[in-house]
């Protein structure tokens, strides 16, 4: 974290920062990745270098710090 002068702040279910401004604390519902065959193929490859896909997070906003 020095080397990008972030000082952690410790939650009881993660991790935020001293510098931010405002942390959203969520309960996961969904993980999944990201299907680039689903993507017309000039879209992948204008955008993705390497063939995986981003991953998907849903979650539900529990606290607002």
């Amino acid at each position: 974290m020095e080397e990008i002068s972030l000082t952690p702040k410790f939650l009881d279910n993660g991790i935020t920062f001293k510098e931010a401004t405002q942390t959203f604390v969520c309960k996961k519902l969904y993980m999944g990745q990201f299907d680039l065959n689903q993507l017309e193929k000039q879209t992948k490859q204008q955008n993705y270098s390497v063939n995986e896909g981003h991953y998907v997070f849903i979650g539900e906003i529990e606290k607002v710090i």
